[in-house]
């Protein structure tokens, strides 16, 4: 049936592609009304001076930005469960198409202070400088959702939630 009928085929193919992409894009958005809420928290524990929770949070939300763009790029349904250094590095270039290696050490930054056994290190950590970071998740998580949905003209966005 496949020879007889090869049109037939890549329309259900085309229509199953179609309602793919619509479940990504509901995903897409419930991602960042689930990163928006995720730092309007770290808010209040900044203020209560919690640091691990607030760092847990800058690196979920920058997890979820990075593997939703991610999915856009290329073009997926599902994020891989980690992203390699090599696709970080592409998912994360500057205005001129240039590899940014100083966002990069940063989430790997955080990622080593978020699952380091060495709780020593989270105490050494100046207020000034947690704020820094948080500062920097926040503006980093913005400039990915705004290349996430770069040329769609999406209404749904990410506030900046410390400017």
């Amino acid at each position: 049936m496949t020879v007889q009928h090869p049109f037939r085929e890549e329309r259900y193919i085309d229509s199953s592609t179609d309602v793919l992409q619509h479940d990504a894009a509901k995903g897409s958005i419930a991602r960042i009304e689930e990163v928006q809420t995720c730092m309007n928290f770290m808010k209040s524990y900044l203020e209560k001076q919690l640091t691990l929770p607030c760092l847990i949070l800058c690196n979920w939300a920058i997890d979820t930005a990075l593997k939703t763009l991610y999915m856009k790029d290329h073009k997926r349904v599902y994020p891989p469960y980690a992203l390699s250094l090599d696709e970080l590095l592409d998912l994360t270039r500057d205005s001129h198409g240039n590899r940014d290696l100083g966002t990069v050490n940063f989430i790997e930054c955080i990622r080593y202070i978020v699952n380091s056994p060495d709780m020593m290190q989270l105490q050494r950590i100046e207020e000034q400088q947690l704020v820094r970071m948080i500062r920097r998740a926040d503006t980093l998580v913005s400039e990915l959702y705004r290349n996430c949905y770069k040329g769609y003209g999406a209404v749904v966005g990410y506030q900046r939630v410390f400017s």
